[in-house]
């Protein structure tokens, strides 16, 4: 099993989060519903019920409850430092040259 120190493991989730599209809006896949099969407009009514019979519904988002990715991080960072005395230990090990950035944008300051 590969060992990582605490501050480097924290390093490194607070580098993807600052990535380009850890906070950008989910993009709408599309549900299918509206788009055109071009297959579909030349085969008969069989095959194409067939094909509605066998799709599959999206999967739910099983993360919808946390809404504004953004807020909902900055609302648990900030619970996680209220409730665990370690965590600000941590973060002070950590690279301060990303975790400040990080945690100003998120309107945290320690």
């Amino acid at each position: 099993m590969l060992m990582v120190s605490r501050p480097a493991l924290l390093n490194q989730l607070v580098g993807l989060f600052k990535e380009s599209k850890a906070f950008a809006a989910a993009e709408d896949a599309g549900t299918g519903v509206t788009d055109i099969d071009l297959e579909e407009q030349t085969v008969g009514y069989q095959a194409a019920y067939s094909k509605l019979a066998t799709a599959a519904a999206p999967p739910p988002d099983v993360v919808a409850y946390a809404g504004n990715v953004r807020s909902y991080v900055a609302g648990e960072v900030t619970r996680l430092f209220s409730t665990e005395p370690d965590v600000k230990t941590l973060v002070a090990q950590g690279d301060q040259a990303q975790i400040r950035p990080f945690l100003s944008s998120l309107g945290i300051s320690i």
